[in-house]
């Protein structure tokens, strides 16, 4: 089997790759869901209150939910 060659101008991967995000980070969000569930249901974390203002401003952003995830863990 032959080699392909690339055209380095050629843009078409890293186009596809870019349109394929939106559909990764579902995924992503998918599986972050499962995983909770599974960890909740082992007792290994507790779901916390949406309604909980007590808001940790420690800078390292709950915006990743494994971070948060990993905090409740305790490692």
């Amino acid at each position: 089997m032959a080699a392909r060659v690339y055209n380095k101008n050629d843009f078409t991967v890293a186009l596809e790759a870019y349109e394929a995000i939106p559909e990764m980070i579902v995924a992503l969000e998918s599986d972050l869901e499962i995983l909770e569930a599974y960890l909740v249901e082992n007792g290994q974390i507790e779901l916390e209150d949406d309604d909980d203002d007590d808001d940790d401003d420690d800078g390292d952003g709950d915006d990743n939910p494994f971070v948060s995830i990993k905090k409740r863990l305790g490692k």
